[in-house]
């Protein structure tokens, strides 16, 4: 498939998670803006190194 393509779904995907996780983060551990905003990044970066080394 073409590169747009893949550039496409995985920019919704990112764009989803980073809607969604600071809400379930501040659920989960209180409304803590510097945790949610480490937690966020942490997420980000594992998941970009696992699909570099994939």
């Amino acid at each position: 498939m073409s590169l747009y393509f893949w550039m496409f779904i995985g920019s919704g995907i990112g764009g989803l998670a980073r809607f969604a996780l600071p809400g379930f983060v501040a659920q989960r551990f209180g409304n803590d803006s510097p945790l949610v905003t480490f937690v966020i990044n942490v997420a980000g970066s594992f998941l970009i190194g696992r699909e570099i080394i994939i």
